[in-house]
């Protein structure tokens, strides 16, 4: 089968700002007319809390609890990681599977009202609840917000739910409707996505480590009305699965590999680990040409991943001849649990010392299952510059930040949750969710 590609007038949209995938966590981040925004799961019991949000819109962050103050009548308990936030034109929305109730929950301020709400998308729109070992995640584009998970019983099956603003949500089996085949019948582990112009685009692993993508377009023929009694356009969407690992000749990830990835000008992006534990880009230029690079292998030597998070972003590092000369960012966790950063096109590694400044990122448990930090990011904050986000050992949130036109990450460490008291911050919860994030490989 030949893999669809639809560039259309969205995608000169982010040529501006890239489409950023949104991976579940617990932590989440965007930045937009309000300033910069990091959310976060506290630590409010052993397997999940409240989302607490950090705002940004001048020196010192103010945290707010959000599922608190959202809601009146308080709203569901986030489970440990499934967080995943965006802002639009219409508002900004955080989503998350509720602890008692495994409903994918959105909660939701509208620019137009300056009012939250929480809203249990799956009871509005009568779908399965969410297997909460797998991962969440969404984005937002010109047909409105959208959310992908795993359905529970585990039965392999991808849902999408989507509605724009408060609009009731529609929900659909894109598993059923894209017919994948025995390499991409059921997921493992951490889904990813994001819409490169007219396209919908998710990502997750196949059984046997390969890159499996599920792609909704708009597809227009023409029909017959024998009413009219003429030929009129019709559009249809059209969903399709493709085995990207296949299509493009590329190394196989580590089973539960955390996923992360973006659009921007330059084609499609997902990072992921093999089961080395190094760091590979799977890349489709706008011309089609696959590419699939070990970036541990070009740029990080010796310093494999953790089997821990993922964040990458596009930045405009640069503007040339009118146009966006982008850099490309991977951020990830060795197994000193240091924050490491690469920068594709400038072939830069660097690994960030938190423990110099306050605080190593969370470690690992040292059982089967995953319970370390989760990586956040953001490409284009309200300074201009670029920000990535980590869960300190102390389980406080912090902030690398990389000032405007040092785009090659000087960087500095910030203790975002350390003014604690004065700020009314909690700790942060741990990577993970109740029955742990048990990783092969």
């Amino acid at each position: 089968m030949i893999r669809k590609i639809v560039f259309g007038v969205l995608a000169l949209v982010m040529v501006a700002l890239p489409s950023v995938a949104q991976y579940g966590g617990n932590l989440s981040s965007f930045s937009d007319r309000s300033g910069d925004r990091v959310q976060y799961i506290s630590n409010q019991n052993s397997y999940g809390g409240d989302i607490h949000a950090f705002w940004l819109n001048g020196t010192q962050p103010v945290d707010t609890d959000a599922t608190t103050w959202y809601s009146a009548m308080g709203s569901e308990w986030a489970l440990f990681g499934s967080l995943t936030s965006f802002s639009d034109g219409n508002g900004q929305h955080s989503f998350y599977i509720g602890g008692p109730d495994f409903h994918i929950h959105q909660l939701y301020w509208s620019w137009s009202t300056s009012s939250g709400s929480d809203l249990d998308w799956t009871k509005l729109a009568g779908a399965p609840m969410a297997f909460s070992n797998n991962g969440l995640t969404g984005f937002s584009n010109s047909r409105g917000q959208h959310a992908y998970y795993t359905e529970w019983p585990w039965n392999g099956h991808i849902h999408h739910l989507y509605a724009v603003g408060a609009a009731k949500p529609i929900d659909e089996d894109l598993t059923v409707k894209a017919g994948p085949g025995p390499t991409c019948a059921n997921p493992n582990g951490a889904l990813t996505s994001f819409s490169d112009g007219s396209t919908e685009l998710v990502y997750y692993i196949g059984p046997s480590g390969h890159i499996c993508e599920l792609a909704g377009w708009p597809q227009t023929s023409w029909v017959w009305n024998s009413w009219l009694r003429r030929w009129v356009q019709v559009t249809v969407w059209k969903e399709s699965s493709f085995d990207l690992t296949a299509l493009s000749g590329g190394t196989p990830a580590m089973l539960f590999s955390p996923l992360t990835g973006y659009s921007d000008a330059n084609g499609q992006n997902v990072f992921y680990l093999d089961p080395n534990h190094h760091i590979y880009q799977l890349h489709l230029s706008r011309s089609g040409t696959w590419s699939n690079p070990d970036l541990t292998a070009q740029f990080g030597g010796g310093n494999p991943a953790q089997a821990a998070s993922l964040t990458a972003f596009s930045v405009c590092a640069a503007q040339v001849a009118a146009a966006c000369a982008w850099e490309e960012l991977v951020s990830y966790l060795d197994n000193s649990n240091n924050v490491n950063l690469i920068t594709i096109p400038l072939g830069l590694h660097q690994v960030i010392y938190p423990a110099l400044w306050d605080a190593g990122a969370m470690p690992m448990n040292t059982g089967a299952c995953q319970f370390g930090t989760s990586l956040a990011s953001i490409s284009s904050d309200v300074s201009g510059g670029a920000d990535v986000y980590y869960i300190g050992s102390d389980q406080h949130v912090y902030k690398i930040h990389a000032y405007p036109g040092e785009l090659d990450f000087r960087y500095f460490v910030y203790p975002w949750a350390d003014q604690t008291i004065t700020y009314n911050g909690v700790a942060a919860g741990q990577q993970g969710s109740p029955l742990g994030w048990c990783l092969i490989g």
